[in-house]
């Protein structure tokens, strides 16, 4: 069942979608409950999200990780957002960077935050999954009315 986007409904359902996932989730750390929800919830909204590894591969004869060949700094989950304008679907390329507690942006991690929003794409940083959705809405909508607005 969908909900006009950015009505009260659609964000009463997308809230309540998002506390049903903690619930489920409990098993698994902060970092990785967290990815695992945005990534269901992207799908949920008839999008698409990967969880992005770039610590590599552990290497049991080496005894350390293997480097996976991805750029240091990639978003943790990368998501693609769907949007309708006067009937054609779009897609909204967004990076969420999952940081819980005290963990910081990398000097990596700011240098792609600043490379992706500048070829237009949305980043957000997630401590938390409500306000992450909450924090996409919000990019959403802006994106979504000046897009609307231009084309008339």
């Amino acid at each position: 069942m969908t909900h006009e986007f950015g009505s009260e409904e659609y964000y009463k359902v997308m809230l309540e979608a998002a506390r049903a996932y903690k619930k489920n989730d409990k098993t698994k750390s902060p970092t990785n409950r967290i990815t695992a929800q945005l990534i269901r919830w992207f799908e949920q909204e008839g999008g698409t999200a990967r969880r992005v590894n770039t610590s590599g591969q552990w290497d049991e004869k080496l005894g350390r990780y293997r480097p996976s060949g991805m750029r240091r700094g990639f978003e943790d989950v990368d998501g693609t957002y769907p949007i309708f304008i006067n009937g054609i679907k779009i897609g909204i390329k967004i990076a969420c960077e999952v940081k819980i507690g005290k963990d910081k942006m990398s000097d990596d991690q700011l240098t792609r935050k600043a490379e992706l929003e500048a070829a237009g794409g949305i980043y957000i940083i997630c401590k938390d999954l409500e306000q992450a959705i909450a924090d996409i809405h919000v990019k959403v909508d802006e994106l979504y009315n000046k897009l609307k607005d231009s084309i008339g």
